[in-house]
């Protein structure tokens, strides 16, 4: 599909909350679905009362230009490594909203830019990292973190699902280092990259046709050889991002690789990437129980590798009875 170039991005007004200093980008309100209006430019320090006035008048959301939105960004990275570098149980908790906003911001600019540069996958990498510490601190971090990108887009909330379960996942199989960690979970936050360079939406189908089920399986090499030029995009993710729709049984896509050809973590991924589209809601159905989720993985005999589907069954259910 034709991206529409995003003008405006939404930020956090919390966040804002803690720029004690002046703005390094301008800041606009939204009037109308076209219509933006700008309240606060460079240099400026904020005047909260101006803003208290906006939002009595109805305005619940403030916006940054496109093209100063990596300055915004910026500062919400060095935000969160202040958060995460205290002990303190308020900082933790804050830090699990700023990493929503740096997750959110990756997303922004890997789903709506044309060409992917070494700035915005490094931003990803820095992301993925700040996910991995907020888990090691906060267990309930990743459900946290899910729950507030709620109101965003199936590709959002799936991206950021994927990641956090691919790095749970990992970790519940044994996989204990960092570096490793955040290429799985890198991998799992772009390895759908492709299906926003799509022709359509897949979202507004129910059903493809011949043709737009072909242009689907392609995703995984669009999404490759969107990554591909990236020099910190290392090999192992592009491997994942090819690979993460192959099957065990060799009926994947898009090269039909059979069980010792496909890379363990793009295995993770799968899994992940599976129960993810099952247990949200999509546009043309309800989401599924996380038991029915897994229930329904199960029964697809050679899609998944058997052992680490065994340990995501105990991961994500535990010793939970199925719901009667």
């Amino acid at each position: 599909m034709k991206k529409k170039p995003i003008e405006y991005v939404e930020i956090s007004t919390n966040i804002l909350k803690k720029f004690d200093n002046r703005l390094h980008f301008d800041i606009y309100v939204q009037r109308t679905d076209t219509d933006y209006t700008k309240i606060f430019k460079v240099n400026d320090t904020i005047d909260w009362d101006r803003l208290a006035s906006y939002e009595k008048k109805g305005v619940k959301s403030i916006f940054v230009p496109q093209d100063q939105y990596g300055k915004y960004l910026l500062f919400v990275e060095l935000l969160v490594d202040k958060l995460l570098s205290s002990n303190n149980v308020s900082a933790l908790k804050e830090s699990v909203t700023i990493v929503k906003e740096m997750i959110n911001g990756c997303l922004v600019e890997f789903l709506s830019r044309d060409v992917v540069n070494e700035t915005m996958a490094l931003q990803a990498s820095k992301t993925v990292s700040s996910c991995i510490e907020v888990m090691d601190k906060d267990t309930g971090a990743l459900t946290k973190i899910i729950g507030q990108m709620v109101t965003k887009p199936y590709l959002f909330k799936h991206s950021v699902t994927v990641s956090l379960l691919s790095i749970l996942l990992a970790r519940g199989s044994g996989i204990e280092s960092n570096s490793t960690l955040n290429i799985i979970g890198l991998a799992g936050l772009l390895h759908d990259i492709g299906i926003s360079r799509l022709s359509f939406d897949p979202e507004d189908k129910q059903q493809m046709t011949p043709e737009e089920q072909k242009e689907m399986w392609r995703h995984p090499e669009i999404g490759k050889r969107l990554l591909d030029p990236v020099k910190s995009i290392r090999t192992e993710i592009l491997d994942i991002v090819l690979q993460h729709h192959e099957q065990p049984n060799g009926h994947g896509y898009p090269n039909g690789l059979r069980t010792a050809e496909i890379f363990l973590p793009a295995k993770i991924v799968s899994i992940a990437d599976t129960f993810s589209a099952m247990i949200i809601k999509r546009s043309y159905r309800e989401e599924y129980s996380t038991f029915e989720a897994i229930n329904r993985m199960k029964n697809d005999v050679g899609k998944f590798d058997k052992n680490l589907l065994l340990n995501f069954e105990k991961i994500i259910l535990g010793n939970k009875k199925e719901e009667s």
